[in-house]
């Protein structure tokens, strides 16, 4: 087999096993193995253990509780089948993180027995819910003084959990949601995992005959910020070509602050001065609209590209700059400016 056809086959691991007759003696004896535990949990257990096969990653009690429980169930008693699975070694837990996970073939085991249970969708439904709350509770906050290290490692930790989310929406052709996701998780793709992100909008972007203007531009911007850092400047040029017509065509499109990042990188390319004089105070004006404070710290960054730094100006947004540098990155040590230095900034002319 190639290795393009064991990847699209990695999802019947038991099946993939099988290939002659030692190989099919092994495979009974791994079902029968796994069989034989799963049947010896009572059937709260089973259910739990069935509906763990959702994660494609490691998970926390909370997820947990959210996607294994219901209304008979709830995250208390999910907790205890969680500590007990791990204690029969049908799931892992690892004592440093305190998070869980399950071994690939028994991730599959369980995910068999969760169609058969006739569970999956419902399943699905909640754990596809849950990360979509997560990312949009937890994403913007990336950018916030203060937080952006603990939900920078709070989200990757998730990583693996998102893209199954992101993949069971594409296959269910919901684009708005797959879109929304990518939004709120933004800053996050940008820096750890922007060709993950191509993968999830290029499909979208594909499936959009229905799409309102406004999800159309969303997707673009945000497909172009992902080029735009994976270094294919071509297609990002040739996307933000197409939002701009967007743009030009609908009313009522609102834009978003990081959309104008791709534009200024490439700008920077090109050391285009005059978009940079456009682009920028549109930046800050749509990021102070939005109360995006790191999105307008950003605008402020990109302005210096385009001023002369014989300008006495330039100095004056240097030292803007550099402040609210120090305070993203030590929040707790910062210190107010001088009053010097704070009269110098008021005399100083808007950029």
């Amino acid at each position: 087999m190639s290795p393009h056809d064991i990847r699209s086959r990695l999802g019947e691991r038991f099946r993939l096993l099988a290939g002659g007759r030692r190989a099919q003696d092994r495979h009974r004896t791994l079902q029968a193995a796994v069989g034989w535990s799963y049947d010896l949990l009572d059937p709260d257990g089973q259910r739990v253990f069935r509906a763990l096969s959702a994660f494609a990653g490691s998970f926390d009690l909370t997820a947990a509780g959210a996607v294994a429980g219901g209304d008979d169930l709830d995250e208390l008693a999910v907790a205890d089948h969680v500590t007990g699975l791990a204690n029969r070694s049908l799931i892992v837990h690892d004592g440093d993180s305190g998070r869980y996970r399950l071994l690939e073939t028994l991730r599959q085991y369980a995910a068999d027995r969760l169609v058969e249970a006739g569970e999956a969708a419902t399943v699905h439904d909640r754990f596809v819910g849950y990360f979509i709350d997560l990312a949009r509770r937890e994403g913007p906050r990336f950018g916030e003084v203060g937080d952006a290290a603990s939900v920078r490692e709070r989200l990757l930790a998730e990583l693996d959990n998102f893209r199954a989310t992101a993949d069971w929406l594409i296959e269910d052709g919901r684009l708005r949601q797959v879109v929304g996701l990518t939004r709120d998780l933004g800053l996050l793709l940008s820096q750890d995992a922007p060709v993950t992100a191509r993968s999830w909008l290029e499909p979208a972007i594909e499936d959009e005959a229905d799409a309102t203007p406004q999800l159309r531009y969303d997707a673009r911007w945000l497909l172009a910020w992902m080029a735009i850092v994976t270094g294919d400047v071509d297609t990002a040029m040739a996307v933000v070509a197409e939002w701009r017509g967007l743009l030009a065509e609908h009313d009522g499109i609102v834009e978003n602050a990081w959309s104008f990042t791709p534009e200024m990188i490439i700008a920077s390319y090109l050391y285009d001065a005059e978009a940079f004089a456009t682009l920028c105070p549109r930046m800050r004006e749509v990021a102070a609209a939005q109360g995006n404070a790191y999105a307008n710290h950003m605008g402020n960054c990109y302005a210096l590209l385009c001023m002369d730094a014989d300008d006495p100006a330039f100095a004056i947004a240097v030292d803007l700059v550099m402040v609210e540098q120090r305070r993203r990155a030590t929040p707790g040590g910062w210190r107010r400016p001088s009053p010097a230095r704070r009269a110098r900034w008021r005399v100083a002319p808007t950029p």
